[in-house]
């Protein structure tokens, strides 16, 4: 114990660990009263399209340090400028460094209604696509899911496990009802 409480105290570069988390812009807005972090880092194509990434749990936006530049400026890693996004990274509510809600109910569906609101009325974005892993795969499905028109596409690294209950769809393969989507239902492929 004694080791490691020496490396943290006496050899663990902490400057260095605050520039990487430094290296990318941050912001804060408030929606509904609730304080907001995000990263917010602009491509360097022609006309990038936007794209929210959602973490997981417990996780922050720094799961995503490592993409954030190869999607912003893919021509410095041999890709094509055109492929370029804008890259927003926000911290879920009670992570990192947005507030953390007093009330109950900040479920993935309500998250997303909030990633939504962060997308078009804060940052003026007309349409974007959206990814996320673990926690952040829900909140980016419901995403999807809720606000069809601006959404023009979706990357998961994890499906999900679905659980029933309020403001859940079933598990994909059913054909069932998505509370809060008027579009219909959701197939075995995930198509509405």
């Amino acid at each position: 114990m004694e080791e490691l409480v020496d490396y943290w105290l006496n050899r663990f570069d902490w400057r260095a660990q605050e520039a990487e988390l430094n290296r990318y812009p941050h912001f804060r807005t408030e929606i509904d009263g609730l304080g907001l972090h995000f990263i917010h880092e602009r491509g360097k194509g022609l006309d990038p399209l936007p794209i929210i990434l959602t973490h997981g749990w417990p996780d922050s936006f720094y799961r995503y340090h490592k993409i954030i530049p190869l999607l912003a400026d893919p021509a410095a890693y041999g890709g094509d400028p055109a492929d370029s996004f804008d890259v927003i990274v926000p911290s879920m509510p009670g992570y990192g460094f947005s507030d953390r809600t007093h009330e109950r109910g900040m479920t993935p569906a309500r998250i997303a209604d909030l990633w939504a609101r962060l997308m078009t009325d804060v940052l003026g974005y007309r349409r974007f696509a959206a990814g996320g892993g673990d926690i952040g795969s829900e909140v980016s499905q419901f995403l999807a899911l809720r606000h069809p028109g601006p959404v023009v596409g979706l990357h998961l690294t994890d499906t999900g496990f679905f659980t029933f209950g309020a403001g859940y769809p079933r598990p994909l393969g059913e054909r069932a009802a998505v509370p809060g989507c008027d579009r219909g239902v959701v197939d075995a492929g995930g198509r509405l």
